[in-house]
């Protein structure tokens, strides 16, 4: 009996092993959170692609949420129109074309830097007014398709930017994680147009106008990175003797093919 409870107890008793496995297993999760999070900040250790990131997440909420709600306006307009659809196929064949010419025009959009996302918020933001404020059908249609493709053109360009500032090869979680992030910006936005329950016009104020806080926000921290790239640029040239500024600084900080700010 001594001997069967012995053997009962010590099969019992914990191992060393499984003392171990337990200690893992509890600690695991810790460590896959901490190995997420390095990977999280090993991808986005590039300020600019921080910055990108932001707007990306920001302004493509605002572009769903404001070609989501146009055959909405379109109705409001002219409830009795019957161009609607064609207007979409319109819109989305000039979105084809612009994500297109989008390629050919990377370089010269490079030079401008955060100009562009800065510019093409402001210009986002006042066709949003534009709807706003039109009670001409064919107006708002026109404005709609310039929308359609100047949102096309912006996310190419954005695209492959933030693309060409992974380091780590990490392509599908950047995406991932922006994409997911402007979701949930859409989401809030949404909610809040919702709760104030304003009319389809007054959506289209609101959205003109979180566009244009989009672009005045964006060009602070872009100005900033515009005075310290400045700032380097100068220095280095000071440092390495009497040479003359070929490049414009103000136009690199945003620039894939330039060294991380």
């Amino acid at each position: 009996m001594q001997a069967a409870a012995t053997c009962v107890i010590s099969f019992m008793l914990p191992k060393a092993d499984d003392e171990d496995q337990k200690q893992q297993l509890m600690l695991n999760p810790f460590s896959k959170i901490q190995g997420f999070w390095s990977l999280v900040k090993a991808t986005w250790m590039d300020k600019r692609l921080q910055l990108l990131s932001t707007w990306w997440a920001f302004a493509l909420a605002g572009f769903e949420l404001s070609l989501n709600y146009s055959t909405t306006l379109f109705a409001a307009i002219d409830s009795a129109s019957t161009y609607n659809g064609q207007v979409l196929a319109i819109g989305t064949a000039l979105a084809v074309v612009m994500a297109l010419t989008s390629v050919y025009l990377k370089k010269p959009l490079a030079r401008l830097g955060g100009f562009v996302y800065i510019a093409g918020a402001i210009i986002y933001g006042v066709q949003c007014f534009g709807l706003a404020y039109t009670r001409t059908l064919w107006v708002a249609y026109v404005l709609f398709i310039i929308m359609l493709g100047v949102e096309k053109l912006l996310l190419c360009f954005l695209f492959a930017q933030c693309g060409s500032l992974v380091k780590n090869d990490k392509y599908a979680l950047m995406f991932s994680l922006n994409c997911g992030l402007a979701q949930a910006a859409q989401a809030g936005i949404q909610a809040f147009i919702e709760i104030g329950k304003a009319d389809i016009f007054a959506q289209y104020v609101v959205l003109g106008s979180f566009f244009m806080v989009i672009g005045i926000l964006f060009s602070v921290p872009y100005g900033m990175m515009c005075f310290k790239s400045a700032t380097l640029e100068i220095a280095s040239q000071v440092d390495s003797g009497p040479k003359p500024i070929e490049v414009d600084p103000a136009y690199q900080p945003l620039m894939a093919n330039k060294a991380p700010v």
